[in-house]
């Protein structure tokens, strides 16, 4: 996967076309919990994609919920709370 689906660019291709100043590189677990956070952004109808969504795209990896279990933070409960601050 390195297509961004907010944007639509092709991750490998910017790096080498754009300057490298605005070249983001990400591997494919960053990529994959940006997508996820555009598509629950999209399916939610909201216009962009706030910190809440890639919170809850985190807590929904795999990585991500232990990556939060490592630091002493419930994933169930943080994907939760940022879907109340989206208003779900």
């Amino acid at each position: 996967m390195s297509t961004c689906r907010c944007c639509g660019q092709h991750i490998e291709a910017a790096a080498e076309t754009a300057p490298a100043s605005q070249v983001v590189r990400v591997d494919d677990a960053m990529l994959a919990i940006c997508n996820a956070a555009f598509e629950l952004a999209s399916a939610g109808n909201h216009a962009h994609v706030e910190i809440a969504h890639a919170v809850v795209a985190v807590a929904m990896s795999d990585a991500g919920a232990r990556a939060l279990s490592r630091q002493g933070r419930d994933p169930q409960q943080a994907g939760q709370a940022a879907d109340a601050w989206l208003g779900k």
